[in-house]
């Protein structure tokens, strides 16, 4: 039955995850532009391989689909508590800082973490 197909060879013993190059380590970068106090906060993120971001800290919990390569925009809505909380602050100092913490996890469930302060305005 040729025809160019290739029969799958029956597995034999288990060999060690990823006999070939191992996978490339995980890097995440977050950037974010001073921004007004808002509902939300805008930040992006970029991975060098396919994957899943969760963010946290001063927004609530929120997960996104990270392309490698690709700057991914993100908006995370900040917790109701800590929006007072900052507001007050942008108030009585002017300036405030909300913190977003995010951990990106790829198919091999290596992980990255990473922080970022975004400046705020009123």
């Amino acid at each position: 039955s040729g025809k160019g197909v290739t029969t799958p060879t029956p597995p034999g013993p288990p060999t060690p995850p990823s006999p070939g190059p191992a996978p490339p380590t995980l890097t995440l970068d977050l950037d974010a532009k001073k921004q007004e106090l808002k509902k939300k906060l805008t930040f992006s993120a970029t991975t060098n391989v396919d994957a899943t971001l969760e963010a946290g800290g001063s927004v609530k919990n929120t997960t996104k689909q990270l392309d490698a390569g690709e700057k991914t925009k993100i908006k995370a809505k900040l917790k109701g508590s800590k929006r007072e909380k900052l507001g007050d602050k942008l108030a009585t100092s002017g300036r405030a800082n909300a913190k977003v913490e995010a951990v990106a996890t790829d198919e091999f469930d290596n992980q990255a973490v990473e922080e970022i302060k975004v400046r705020l305005t009123d």
